[in-house]
């Protein structure tokens, strides 16, 4: 289950664009395979077939078809020396 914390909330109202979260390549070796975290950006997806549009706290988001639902996720906002972007918290990598 995805979830927004207040402030990229507000950031998310302010820039008054849909969210959309984009899966990150799997790597893979001899005995395991990892995903990291899908990538959040605003904007609508390039093909939006492969995602479900569903509103989150007042916010258009498009996850991916295979987003999982039974994970504590928060998109969060995160600055460093005045930049500002989003992330995703709870990702767990196996």
């Amino acid at each position: 289950m995805l979830s927004i914390s207040p402030k990229a909330v507000r950031y998310i109202l302010a820039k008054g664009r849909p969210v959309y979260l984009q899966n990150n390549p799997m790597s893979s070796s001899c005995c395991i395979s990892l995903q990291e975290a899908p990538s959040p950006h605003f904007g609508r997806p390039a093909d939006e077939r492969q995602y479900v549009e569903q509103e989150i706290q007042g916010i258009t988001c498009f996850l991916p078809r295979d987003f999982p639902e039974d994970h504590e996720l928060t998109l969060t906002l995160r600055n460093f020396l005045g930049l500002r972007w989003l992330d995703l918290d709870g990702w767990k990598l196996l």
